[in-house]
């Protein structure tokens, strides 16, 4: 959000939030906001900005009910990017800021539907939802509306692709291709279809909307193109990527034919990228239309011409690349920053 990247950590459950502000990317801001190592939904993680343009890191955590030991509650948690002037810097069940909640998207790379923010519908509304203990636990703000048209398949739960402050994006689980865009500044809605069954591996850069296509199967595993480049290798710091990607696709067959696809939310453009390799992901969008993506261990950039992309040009290669999936320019620099978990 604006200038600050929020790296909660460690994986799995975490307990901090390493705050980057991309004008002083060196500087270490590292803020404790789950002491007591309680559950943390990472299916709820977004950034929301406040009254005056600031940006927040909201999760949710899970704690066990005083009053009744069969039911846990949800906690909202907000953690402020700057030192306020007064008053604490980490806030609990501040619901409010919830009305400006905003989502990038998932990352690339082995992930799976985890990472992705899931909601319901509700008296025409989307709502986050989370599940724990007893039973569903809601947030008491509604996120955006739903399309004056029907849902192609809906059953119950949604897959919140992103919310910026133009366009708010879901999709369906289980094989469907429609994606739900509302225009926030036009107040419109379409219904977009591509070749990719999974909501989940999409992100948001302004108007651009970047797809990893993933076809959901028939749960036959799937051999995927571009396997033989992967790290199958391990060490405390670098991740087995080939053992990783069979758990995307173990259950369902889902096919990753190593397509990117870039659609323009406001004018309708479509760029393909053929990468031939599963390990690909489109990592930023600039302003001015240079693309940034990644192919296994090398990323490369772009200029978008019209409906294409132009001439690409090595940036970097190595062995610690496949682990890139987040992108920002710092605002003191001109060349890119990366971001590795």
């Amino acid at each position: 959000m604006g200038d600050k990247i929020y790296v909660a950590y460690p994986h799995g459950n975490p307990t901090t939030v390493s705050v980057i502000h991309k004008d002083r990317p060196t500087m270490k801001d590292e803020v404790v906001f789950n002491p007591q190592n309680l559950t943390v939904l990472n299916t709820d993680f977004g950034v929301a900005s406040g009254d005056g343009g600031e940006s927040y890191l909201l999760c949710t955590l899970l704690r066990d009910d005083k009053s009744d030991p069969a039911r846990v509650n949800s906690v909202p948690v907000s953690v402020a990017g700057d030192e306020p002037a007064k008053g604490p810097r980490i806030l609990q069940n501040d619901w409010s800021l919830y009305s400006s909640f905003r989502y990038a998207g998932a990352p690339g790379g082995p992930m799976g539907t985890g990472f992705c923010t899931e909601g319901y519908i509700k008296d025409n509304h989307v709502r986050i939802q989370a599940e724990a203990g007893a039973g569903p636990f809601t947030m008491k703000l509604d996120l955006d509306g739903v399309p004056p048209f029907p849902l192609e398949g809906y059953s119950g739960l949604i897959y919140i692709v992103a919310a910026s402050a133009r366009y708010f994006v879901f999709g369906l689980p289980g094989g469907h291709s429609s994606l739900y865009v509302h225009d926030r500044k036009l107040n419109t809605w379409k219904n977009l279809k591509s070749a990719s069954t999974v909501a989940y591996a999409r992100r948001i850069f302004g108007s651009w909307l970047a797809t990893i296509v993933e076809i959901w199967g028939s749960g036959q595993q799937v051999e995927q193109p571009g396997v033989e480049n992967e790290r199958n290798w391990e060490t405390p710091l670098l991740p087995n990527v080939r053992g990783r990607y069979p758990s995307l696709s173990a259950e369902s067959g889902t096919s990753i034919p190593g397509t990117l696809l870039l659609d323009n939310l406001e004018d309708g453009r479509r760029i393909t990228l053929e990468t031939g390799q599963e390990d690909s992901e489109i990592l930023d969008v600039r302003g001015d239309g240079l693309v940034l993506y990644r192919v296994n261990d090398s990323i490369f950039a772009a200029p978008i011409e019209s409906d294409r992309l132009g001439t690409p040009s090595l940036v970097v290669k190595d062995e610690d690349v496949p682990e890139v999936h987040w992108v920002f320019w710092s605002l003191s620099e001109t060349s890119p920053s990366v971001v590795t978990p």
